[in-house]
């Protein structure tokens, strides 16, 4: 019985040292986090709340600091108070501190960019598709893909939108452009050749 109730303390015992050294290396781990953040606040301006503030810039900031030094996804929310001053410590995390801060006048000039932003003319319908989907996402990340749908058909190039079949998605949308798009560069191919092959025939 004696010795059960020995091997036993021993478990215990044995038990306890390895939570103890557990507990060590993350205090060890938090104390290491901690500093670096610390250091890493002399470099990212604090975040007040100010309509001056571009709110998901400075978010973007935050987060790239808190993967440097390896912060996980669920103490984010702890960290993220070292950073904020004013208001701005009184905010939730990600969805709901994008939401309250946003300034109004800011989401207002990105609607105005997006409601402005068309297809240059010699852009590609790629990258006008891309940029237009990037400020569709700034100015509402939730937006539905028929809102988006319109916005991106809007700021088409006449000659490609008059080409469109009334596409029902953001992928239908962008594969009837880019045909559109390759049709058109080669009729102006063609156009180009016969007007070389004219000339040359005149003269």
């Amino acid at each position: 019985l004696d010795t059960r109730r020995t091997t036993a303390q021993e478990r215990a015992q044995f038990h306890l040292q390895q939570q103890q050294k557990q507990d060590e290396r993350l205090h060890k781990h938090d104390m290491a986090v901690f500093q670096n953040l610390a250091a890493l606040k002399n470099i990212i301006d604090p975040f007040s709340g100010s309509d001056t503030q571009d709110v998901e810039q400075w978010l973007d900031s935050c987060v790239r600091c808190l993967d440097l030094v390896r912060v996980e996804e669920k103490d984010r929310q702890h960290y993220l108070p070292m950073f904020l001053s004013g208001d701005a410590k009184k905010c939730e995390f990600r969805s709901a501190f994008i939401r309250v801060f946003k300034a109004t006048d800011q989401r207002l000039k990105i609607h105005q960019q997006l409601c402005n932003r068309q297809q240059g003319p010699t852009e590609t319908v790629q990258s006008y598709y891309i940029s237009k989907i990037s400020l569709c996402t700034k100015y509402n990340e939730r937006m539905p893909a028929d809102e988006a749908l319109i916005y991106l058909i809007e700021g088409l190039r006449a000659t490609i939108r008059q080409k469109l079949l009334n596409p029902k998605t953001l992928d239908d949308l962008l594969q009837q452009a880019k045909r559109a798009e390759s049709d058109l560069i080669e009729l102006q191919t063609t156009t180009i050749t016969t007007t070389d092959e004219t000339v040359s025939a005149l003269n």
